[in-house]
């Protein structure tokens, strides 16, 4: 199972340059981070270079379960990230999907392993609302895929 993350890396203003759509990124803790212990660090993995951090509300929630973790460029001029975790465990992808729904503003987007997504609309819904689920995903279980043979759009 993944859970696909969609948010805005934070701390973009403090560390300007160029990253282009499509591009990985690094998701690294940061313990030593004076300001926050629980700090995710982005880097660009084919510069080397720092360019944010997850939000501090997402961070805080996936800190632990970064291990397999992929995050890659949505879109470069709203600074739109998708962050990948690939979790064996549905009740600990239940807990993670309740607390993005509940504590940011942030999209849970669920790949199931037989390739159907389970979509949360509107990040700000209560709890209650159902969420869409989408069928017939393109691609094998293989964790060796890439993401891009998973994506549907869902309108």
């Amino acid at each position: 199972m993944y859970l696909v993350i969609v948010d805005r890396i934070a701390g973009r203003y403090y560390r300007p340059g160029p990253f282009a759509k499509g591009d990985v990124l690094k998701a690294s803790q940061e313990p030593e981070n004076k300001r926050d212990p629980m700090a995710i660090q982005l880097t660009n993995v084919e510069t080397g270079r720092m360019v944010g951090y997850v939000p501090k509300s997402l961070g805080h929630i996936i800190y632990n379960y970064l291990e397999g973790s992929s995050v890659v460029v949505i879109n470069a001029l709203s600074d739109l990230i998708g962050i990948t975790l690939q979790l064996s465990d549905s009740k600990v992808m239940e807990s993670l999907k309740e607390d993005i729904r509940t504590k940011t503003d942030t999209m849970a987007i669920e790949i199931k392993d037989d390739g159907s997504v389970q979509v949360d609309v509107d990040p700000l819904q209560s709890s209650s609302s159902p969420p869409v689920e989408v069928q017939g995903l393109e691609g094998s279980d293989d964790s060796s895929t890439s993401s891009s043979n998973k994506r549907q759009r869902v309108e």
